[in-house]
C-alpha cells in the first residue's frame, strides 16, 4: 500500500468528481473531467490517467476508494 502522501481527497456529486485543491497549481474546488467509466476503472484498481483542467497537471490514479484517489506519485506532504 502506498503512503498517505500518495492520496488525493475527492468528492462525487451527481456523477461529477471534484477535488478540493489541485496538487499542482493549488486551485480550489476543481471539477475534473473524470467520466463514469474512468471512475469505475479506478474503483476496480485499473490505472486511470487524470489531467487536471486548471493547469494540465497529470496524475496516474492506481485505485479509488470512497474518500481518496491513490496515485503513483506523492501529491501532498505527509501530515
Amino acid at each position: 500500500m502506498s503512503s498517505f502522501e500518495h492520496t488525493l481527497p475527492y468528492d462525487r456529486m451527481m456523477g461529477d468528481v471534484y477535488v478540493p485543491k489541485c496538487p499542482f497549481c493549488h486551485s480550489e474546488n476543481v471539477l475534473t473531467p473524470m467520466t463514469d467509466r474512468d471512475y469505475r476503472q479506478g474503483c476496480e484498481e485499473i490505472k486511470t490517467r487524470l489531467v487536471m483542467p486548471c493547469c494540465n497537471g497529470k496524475l496516474m490514479i492506481e485505485k479509488i476508494d470512497s474518500d481518496y484517489f491513490w496515485t503513483t506519485e506523492a501529491v501532498r506532504k505527509n501530515q
